[in-house]
């Protein structure tokens, strides 16, 4: 299953920042608690987008293999957006999801297992992101990088 999910009108930048949510769509897994993974896109952060055919493949497959649920972050790009707002745009999405906004997220969505992953230019947004995320959540508890 895919979802696209707008975050919280709160943030003066809203309608740009929207996220993907994939989750497995076997019924084999008895697991019971599904991890969560949240995936920044790579492409210098100047080119693609969360929905783009490579990045999508990409996330279902993940989804499936695993299995977990792919939270796949679209962020704003340079150059009409300078830095740090891609940070920005990441952590606001973890945040979002922090504060429980979970209702499109199957019942067996484990808050307590989060990982941040990317490619490339998501790859450094996942590093930054979870700097600044490590010491300010309850929920969300992040494993690993």
């Amino acid at each position: 299953m895919v979802l696209k999910a707008l975050i919280s009108q709160s943030t003066p930048h809203a309608n740009l920042i929207w996220f993907r949510l994939y989750t497995p769509t076997t019924t084999t897994t008895t697991a019971t608690s599904l991890p969560i993974i949240f995936y920044f896109h790579g492409d210098g952060f100047i080119l693609m987008a969360a929905n783009s055919k490579p990045f999508d493949k990409f996330c279902r497959r993940l989804a499936r293999e695993i299995p977990s649920i792919i939270v796949s972050v679209n962020y704003r790009l340079a150059p009409e957006h300078k830095y740090p707002c891609q940070y920005e745009d990441g952590f606001d999405v973890l945040k979002f999801i922090d504060e429980e906004n979970l209702e499109h997220f199957p019942q067996n969505a484990d808050l307590k297992q989060c990982f941040l992953a990317g490619d490339s230019a998501g790859g450094n947004i996942a590093h930054h992101v979870a700097l600044k995320a490590s010491p300010s959540f309850l929920s969300c508890k992040l494993l690993d990088l």
